[in-house]
């Protein structure tokens, strides 16, 4: 499911459970290919130290939705880490910012 209603700009959906720490950085994997797709459903071709906002969603049984949100740039693997990715995004000094929402009410439960 994707809801994205509640980001703050077009994002690129991403997996924080394949966050890699790298050179005292977190980096979260992008894509296979030269290009992904932001929440609005544009196509992105990735560059080198292009800018790029990234985000995970994840609806709960509990009735909540929980937003991952980090911002960062574009950086090739060549072949840092042993994935089939070519892509990932080194998150800015910002770190991931986790928003849960109430999805009945539709508000804003908590944020860090």
């Amino acid at each position: 499911m994707n809801n994205p209603k509640k980001l703050d700009r077009a994002r690129v959906r991403v997996d924080f459970n394949e966050l890699i720490q790298d050179e005292n950085t977190y980096c979260v994997l992008l894509s296979q290919t030269d290009s992904c797709e932001y929440s609005d459903g544009n196509t992105v071709l990735l560059k080198e130290g292009m800018n790029i906002f990234v985000y995970e969603f994840n609806a709960y049984d509990n009735d909540t939705d929980e937003y991952l949100f980090a911002d960062g740039i574009v950086e090739q693997i060549n072949g840092r880490i042993k994935t089939n990715a070519k892509w990932w995004c080194r998150i800015n000094q910002n770190g991931i910012t986790v928003a849960t929402y109430d999805r009945k009410t539709q508000k804003l439960i908590d944020t860090y």
